[in-house]
């Protein structure tokens, strides 16, 4: 996120001064080309912050490939993992398994919808997951650990 300072030849639809957000690396100054958004006004900066939290949890979900019914498992409850465990469910999955060493991020994500949790702080994950799912083991495993 930032402010153009300059546009390349042929740019039409942005200008020096835009606020914008773009996916590149994280610099005082940078060249990127990669595909640059608009920042509407209304958009505060600390909100825009999260826009590459919500694309990797998303994009994380889609290159899963969810089928309906599936168990899913998201591992880490950041807001990445928050996020995924969310729209995994939106994606297909019959049953939300979350897991952390946080208590309070647990909470959050069964409050949020998820339906079982592993305590790795005092649980085994391999041996909960395997009495979870009749020993079948999880479907899709997103690691969001960080």
């Amino acid at each position: 996120m930032g402010d153009l300072i300059a546009v390349g030849e042929g740019v039409t639809d942005l200008k020096p001064g835009d606020r914008v957000f773009h996916g590149g690396n994280h610099e005082s100054v940078s060249r990127v080309n990669v595909p640059v958004f608009l920042l509407p006004p209304a958009v505060a900066d600390q909100e825009a912050l999260f826009l590459e939290l919500g694309f990797t949890a998303l994009n994380g979900v889609r290159h899963a490939g969810i089928a309906l019914g599936e168990t899913v498992l998201v591992a880490g409850l950041g807001v990445v993992g928050q996020l995924a465990a969310e729209w995994s469910r939106l994606a297909g999955a019959l049953r939300v398994v979350v897991a952390d060493l946080s208590e309070r991020r647990i909470e959050i994500a069964l409050g949020l919808g998820a339906d079982d949790a592993v305590r790795t702080a005092t649980e085994d994950l391999g041996a909960r997951g395997r009495e979870m799912t009749g020993g079948r083991g999880f479907d899709v495993v997103i690691e969001a650990t960080g």
